[in-house]
């Protein structure tokens, strides 16, 4: 099992990321292909290797949040299987593992009592689009040593269901437990029969229905669910946006020995 830091905004740089997931004594660096300092074009994949290393820091990717894998345009659809296709590319270059994927809820129109989502509205033709592409994606991630994996942000009632079929056709998954406690709370009876699909984890505290909190500062049961990743063998994003806030976290970690839970 591995722990370690998503990228954040106070740093400019993969290197800088890497050696203060060290410093915390952490062995996991998610790179977040939303920031463009960290997209392909601008790093060597020698260098990130060297300093994977150098650090025995280990690398996941998360891929676009706003990508469509099921985009009524084709075109659209297409041209976000190939970006993901070529990000698998840049993986295998660094030596990442794992690849983490949002599934974009769509379009929704807000009515005076309820909101209405249009893939929906049209669920066949989504969902079959749907698992046209990732199929697709599965394949090509799977023939690249890469783990694809499908994490919870918003939950509505059509996304729930796409993610009990996406468990039934062998799909792995992120449980982001934060986001769980933000939507509904719905995601871990959805997981709670198939943890051994749940390979990663995103771990951050909620404050109400507020997400990436420091750890320790919220409602979350951080003892289960350390032990709820140690169980499944699930690697740990501690997704929280914030360097004092990781710092604080890891403290928090050590200070209740939960970190050994893992380590």
């Amino acid at each position: 099992m591995k722990i370690g830091i998503p990228t954040l905004t106070t740093f400019k740089s993969i290197e800088e990321q890497v050696i203060f997931a060290h410093h915390l004594g952490l062995n996991l660096l998610e790179i977040n292909l939303n920031y463009p300092y960290c997209l392909p074009s601008q790093n060597n994949p020698e260098k990130l290797k060297q300093l994977s290393q150098k650090y025995n820091i280990q690398y996941t990717i998360h891929f676009d949040e706003y990508a469509d894998f099921a985009s009524f345009h084709t075109s659209i659809k297409d041209a976000w299987v190939k970006q993901f296709k070529d990000t698998v590319d840049y993986a295998t270059s660094i030596g990442a593992y794992r690849m983490t994927i949002h599934l974009f809820e769509g379009i929704h129109v807000t009515m005076p009592h309820n909101i209405i989502y249009v893939n929906e509205v049209y669920y066949k033709e989504y969902f079959d689009r749907l698992y046209e592409s990732l199929k697709e994606m599965n394949e090509y991630a799977f023939n690249h040593h890469i783990d694809l994996c499908i994490e919870n942000v918003s939950m509505p009632t059509f996304m729930q269901k796409t993610f009990q079929k996406l468990i039934d056709l062998g799909f792995h998954f992120t449980y982001d437990v934060g986001h769980h406690y933000e939507f509904g709370e719905c995601t871990h009876q959805i997981y709670e029969q198939h943890f051994s699909s749940v390979k990663h984890m995103h771990l951050h505290d909620v404050i109400e229905c507020s997400p990436h909190k420091a750890l320790g500062t919220g409602r979350i049961d951080l003892h289960n669910m350390m032990s709820l990743a140690k169980k499944y063998d699930m690697d740990i994003i501690i997704e929280v946006k914030d360097q004092k806030d990781i710092i604080q976290s890891v403290k928090y970690l050590k200070e209740k020995d939960l970190l050994n839970i893992i380590l």
